[in-house]
């Protein structure tokens, strides 16, 4: 056990559906789901911050064919919100991208600069997307190649 709480049966791969000590909450519901991997000496973060949410849409998308979507969809009305539902007009990605870098510039005290990937950053892209990224083996089994 991680000592963290658990989604309820069939929630368990929506990485909203239980906050964990660390995440952001608005009004006590999810906003925001995050992951983060330490591997040889570096770390990848991935977040993701919900615009908008349709607890219906992603309790039939999640759940097995049969199983009903009600109990569950309530669940997720109760425990996640979204951006929409909390600020005044729409919040669209690039107004939503521009005030998250001015918060990160401001916090962390940094100029983020726009910039380009390499010619080995793109050749790595291309070659993973070829041999990981685009195969079934990965995507759904959660596999490495070969």
């Amino acid at each position: 056990a991680d000592g963290r709480p658990h989604a309820p049966d069939g929630l368990a791969a929506f990485c909203f559906s239980v906050p964990s000590r660390y995440e952001l909450l608005v009004k006590g519901r999810k906003i925001c789901g995050s992951a983060q991997t330490r591997s040889r000496g570096v770390f990848l973060q991935h977040g993701s911050i919900l615009v908008d949410f349709d607890p219906a849409r992603t309790a039939a998308v999640l759940l097995s064919p049969g199983e009903k979507v009600g109990w569950k969809m309530r669940e997720m009305e109760r425990a996640v919100t979204s951006l929409r539902s909390h600020l005044k007009g729409e919040v669209s990605p690039l107004e939503l991208t521009r005030v998250l870098l001015e918060g990160f510039e401001e916090v962390f005290h940094v100029r983020i600069v726009p910039g380009q990937l390499s010619q080995e950053e793109r050749s790595m892209k291309e070659h993973l997307l070829r041999t990981k990224y685009t195969l079934e083996r990965w995507n759904i089994e959660g596999k490495g190649p070969g």
